[in-house]
């Protein structure tokens, strides 16, 4: 297979020009919707994406694995959900 038809073929195969899996290489994947930690929102924030050849989660747009976001997103909501929490209490 010449590279251009391989280059077509990995463009057809991706329509949302997202990055190849930083474990696999492949450009095989399934955008995911929602998660536990982050609802609908986050992985939409984060463009989280799960590989069908090898089951990573990472980012479409950067290829890379989103687990220092999905950290820092899951701590900034807790501690603003502690914040809240703490000022209704004082009501």
């Amino acid at each position: 297979m010449s590279l251009e038809l391989l280059d077509d073929f990995q463009e057809s195969n991706n329509p949302d020009g997202y990055q190849a899996c930083y474990n696999c290489g492949q450009t095989n994947y399934d955008k995911i919707t929602f998660s536990f930690w982050g609802g609908m929102l986050g992985p939409k924030m984060f463009n989280h994406v799960k590989c069908n050849s090898c089951g990573s989660t990472y980012n479409g747009k950067t290829g890379q694995s989103n687990k220092q976001a999905i950290t820092i997103y899951v701590a900034i909501t807790l501690i603003v959900g502690l914040i809240i929490g703490f000022f209704i209490i004082q009501l």
